[in-house]
């Protein structure tokens, strides 16, 4: 039996109102929350912010209206923050962050040096961050921003032209992912740096390895064949520096290069320092040929 569209209007607003006339108000709606409610409201809000750009309106009204629930709440006070620290406005993302960490140093210390070391090259503080994050969980490596503080430790020291410090870090980040993962999937830059640092050392042999060994996990890589080209140059292998340079070149047109977004990388390569050392050694070739 069919029911006509007018039927099944009042059926439908006949059972609406006997399911309100059953209710209590408060199922509803409610103004008042115990804090554990009010705690899980905020995070149920923090989880939409991704529908909105990162520092509009909308996402800020999103982390207001959680904020309102649960001022404790770290995650909220960091966000605040991000849209500054992208944009380089250096005192409001240092204060938001600055009670992250306060409320919540677990989550947020290591994150504090992850910032300290990419955005502001600040490698001393970032050091003391992974230190204290180190002291927080014994026995943990930890992972801000999905590196891990013993890769950024090493960086840091690196920085500081403190080669043992940066090598024995670097080397203990290659263990413990070789161990955990597999050595295929370490990437380059950690090759990158190890080679640079044992340069720095004047091991140039083990730096050789090092950039060699990236290769062959990385082999796409401009940045590691740029720095063995060199170091086969050095080395007297003029025809390997060639070839290496010529397909460093071909690869990074490709994309197969070190970057970061917002920040410059550390011992990043573009493409003119590729052509300027190409230029070199076919300068150099011709000169030895002029000479025969």
């Amino acid at each position: 039996m069919k029911l006509s569209n007018s039927y099944l209007k009042v059926l439908v607003i006949s059972v609406l109102g006997l399911m309100m006339s059953c209710a209590q108000p408060t199922d509803f709606y409610k103004k008042e929350f115990s804090e554990t409610e009010k705690k899980e409201l905020a995070e149920q809000l923090i989880g939409g912010r991704g529908f909105y750009y990162q520092g509009s309106e909308g996402e800020q009204s999103i982390l207001q209206e959680s904020f309102n629930y649960d001022s404790t709440n770290g995650t909220i006070w960091r966000e605040f923050g991000v849209p500054y620290l992208k944009r380089g406005f250096a005192a409001e993302w240092r204060s938001y962050y600055d009670k992250a960490v306060e409320i919540d140093p677990l989550n947020w210390t290591g994150w504090m040096g992850y910032l300290h070391l990419y955005f502001y090259r600040d490698y001393e503080n970032a050091i003391k961050n992974f230190d204290k994050t180190d002291e927080l969980t014994p026995d943990i490596v930890d992972y801000p921003q999905s590196l891990s503080v013993d890769y950024m430790r090493g960086i840091c020291y690196l920085k500081l032209d403190k080669y043992k410090e940066a090598l024995s870090y670097i080397d203990k980040h290659i263990a413990y992912e070789t161990q955990s993962t597999g050595i295929e999937y370490i990437g380059s830059h950690t090759f990158l740096y190890k080679g640079i640092t044992l340069m720095k050392m004047n091991q140039y042999e083990k730096a050789m390895e090092a950039f060699e060994l990236g290769l062959v996990h990385n082999p796409d890589n401009s940045d590691l064949m740029f720095w063995l080209s060199k170091l086969k140059h050095q080395k007297g292998e003029h025809v390997l520096a060639v070839s290496l340079i010529r397909k460093a070149i071909t690869q990074f047109e490709k994309g197969h290069f070190n970057s970061r977004p917002y920040t410059e990388d550390f011992f990043q390569t573009y493409k003119p320092d590729l052509e300027d050392w190409e230029r070199r050694l076919n300068e150099e070739a011709s000169k030895k040929v002029r000479s025969i």
